[in-house]
């Protein structure tokens, strides 16, 4: 889902955000369909909007995915429509998410792979352990924009190649499980009861 066409420019479609860019509805692990489409890894990206430098870089890189599929948005017509009139991948959360108080002074990108974004961990280690990287956590992620023409809905999506966790925070949509939640209490047993 990666746009290999060259642009003229120097901009790239390719951007890795800030360290302060938090994960929502993060599926990375096993592919999920939504309305019967093919299943994708995915994940919103949360950035601050006083990220200033993430947020450029973003708006610098979607420019550049626009100017080099232009002939894509353009199909078989003769112009190609103008950035408003398309779909663009960077939402303003306290628009388009007024009650939601994780998307509050923030924009979001919603992000998407058919191949598994690579994952690597606070030590810059591969991660294979599902419970270090969820929704809620931090990570600077490298997405790279892209545009699509189909049947007629046009506009420009965003890849996500690979994240690296910067820090932890607070679980979104559910909490994590760990093994060492099951530990019983010294002081109460229920061993005698469980069997009769």
């Amino acid at each position: 889902m990666s746009n290999t066409n060259n642009t003229n420019s120097n901009a790239s479609t390719t951007i890795i955000t800030g360290r302060r860019t938090r994960l929502s509805y993060a599926q990375l692990f096993e592919p999920k369909g939504f309305d019967g489409s093919k299943p994708v890894y995915s994940a919103s990206l949360i950035i601050p909007k006083d990220d200033k430098r993430t947020l450029d870089l973003i708006r610098t890189a979607i420019k550049a995915a626009y100017e080099a599929g232009a002939y894509k948005l353009r199909g078989n017509g003769k112009n190609t429509p103008a950035p408003e009139d398309i779909n663009l991948p960077l939402n303003d959360g306290d628009k388009k998410r007024p009650n939601d108080p994780v998307y509050a002074n923030s924009y979001y990108i919603n992000a998407k792979n058919q191949d598994q974004p690579k994952l690597f961990g606070l030590d810059g280690e591969e991660v294979q352990n599902r419970q270090e990287i969820y929704s809620g956590c931090y990570a600077r992620c490298k997405i790279q924009f892209y545009c699509y023409n189909r049947n007629g809905n046009k506009g420009i999506a965003a890849s996500l190649l690979g994240l690296r966790k910067s820090a932890d925070g607070k679980p979104l949509g559910g909490s994590i499980c760990t093994a060492d939640d099951f530990d019983v209490d010294e002081d109460y047993t229920d061993e005698e009861d469980f069997l009769s």
